[in-house]
C-alpha cells in the first residue's frame, strides 16, 4: 500500500484542512479515497448550504461549504473557494476496520483518554470543555491554530467514540 494513501496519512490531512479553503484539486483526490465519484458531492454554488458528505466506507463524515467569492470565481478556479468545514470520525468503525479507517493525531480508538489524548495532541492544546455528569465522557481541546477536537469517548473514558474537528473564527487559506 502507498504510505501516502493510508487511513492514518489522510484522516491526518484531513483534520490539518479542517475550516480551510484553497484546497482545490486535493478536494478531488480526497474524494477518490473516500469512495466518491466526481464533483458531485462537492457544493456547486456559493448560494448552496452546508453540503454534508457521509462516507461510511472511511468511517468519515465531513461538512463543507463555500466562501461568498465561489460565484465570482472562474469556473476553474472554484474548487479554491471550497471550505471543509467540519469533519466527524468515527471511533467505533475506525477500530474495527484499521485497513479502512483511522482517526487522527495518532489517536488510538480502542485505548486513548482524555490525558492521552491530551498528551497527543501536544503543548499547544487546552482543554475548553470537559463534560460532566451525563457529558462526563466529552472532552473539547483548542489547538493553537483556532481548531477544536472535540472527543466522544467511550464507557469509563476509555476508547473513543467520535471525533470531530471544527474551527473557531473564519476559514483560512490552508498552507498560508
Amino acid at each position: 500500500m502507498n504510505r501516502e494513501n493510508t487511513p492514518a496519512r489522510w484522516a491526518d490531512a484531513i483534520a490539518a484542512r479542517v475550516g480551510t479553503y484553497g484546497n482545490g484539486p486535493w478536494l478531488l483526490e480526497l474524494g477518490k479515497w473516500l469512495g466518491l465519484a466526481g464533483k458531485d458531492w462537492l457544493p456547486d454554488s456559493s448560494g448552496d448550504e452546508r453540503v454534508t458528505v457521509p462516507a461510511p466506507v472511511r468511517a468519515i463524515q465531513i461538512e463543507l461549504c463555500t466562501l461568498p467569492s465561489h460565484g465570482q470565481a472562474p469556473p476553474q478556479s472554484r474548487l479554491n473557494h471550497i471550505v471543509l468545514d467540519r469533519v466527524f470520525f468515527n471511533g467505533e468503525m475506525a477500530a474495527q476496520r484499521p485497513h479502512e479507517a483511522a482517526l487522527p493525531f495518532g489517536l488510538d480508538a480502542k485505548e486513548n483518554t482524555p490525558a492521552s489524548v491530551e498528551a497527543k495532541l501536544g503543548h499547544g492544546a487546552s482543554v475548553l470543555y470537559r463534560g460532566k455528569g451525563e457529558k462526563a465522557g466529552i472532552v473539547s481541546w483548542e489547538l493553537d491554530d483556532n481548531r477544536v477536537v472535540e472527543v466522544r469517548f467511550r464507557t469509563q473514558a476509555k476508547g473513543i467514540g467520535q471525533v470531530q474537528i471544527v474551527r473557531l473564527m473564519k476559514a483560512v487559506q490552508f498552507g498560508v
